[in-house]
């Protein structure tokens, strides 16, 4: 590297360090706080917990592995609340092992950023059927129904006809009538 190169780098070296943290990382073009466009390492550990405890039979592991997801997941929501993919994959984790309070609680945080999600309606549906809460699930079920009414591909005419069966079994479950709701 040539003299005057060197000089430069020690200068602008200098003025950066004498401008503080937050100038250098602004004129390197990065930003201070943390970008919630891109996964974390946090997130991203909890992901593959999750997939390691999909696949582990020993129930006691399994739960230590989905309990530390969800502190992973909790780590990266610290960093950036507006990480919607953490809401989801944390409250499937709560739901697993059997948390279902919090994984209506991480539902409700990402439908409030995207209110007419499917997938987020139907997992908590699934979480309130799991509590016992009928009717809620029956009417998240019929909501996520709607919603898919005209979704194309496989897995959506699977849970058409999956969640359309458990809306029938919830309307006549414990020998108790919820009556249908109008459209």
């Amino acid at each position: 590297m040539s003299l005057i190169k060197r000089a430069l780098m020690c200068v602008l070296l200098v003025a950066i360090v004498g401008a503080g943290v937050s100038v250098a990382t602004a004129w390197w073009g990065r930003s201070s706080q943390t970008d919630c466009r891109q996964p974390d390492g946090d997130y991203l550990a909890g992901c593959r917990l999750r997939a390691v405890a999909d696949r582990v039979v020993i129930a006691n592991w399994k739960r230590a592995l989905l309990l530390r997801a969800i502190d992973r997941f909790s780590a990266s929501l610290v960093k950036c609340p507006a990480n919607t993919s953490a809401y989801i994959s944390r409250g499937v984790a709560y739901c697993d092992v059997g948390e279902y309070d919090q994984a209506v609680a991480d539902y409700d945080a990402y439908l409030r950023i995207y209110p007419d999600s499917a997938d987020a309606i139907k997992n908590r549906g699934i979480a309130y059927e799991a509590q016992g809460k009928l009717g809620e699930a029956l009417a998240d079920y019929e909501l996520f129904l709607r919603l898919i009414a005209d979704a194309p591909g496989e897995r959506r005419a699977w849970e058409r006809a999956t969640f359309a069966e458990r809306v029938e079994a919830l309307r006549a479950d414990a020998g108790r009538i919820i009556p249908q709701q109008t459209q």
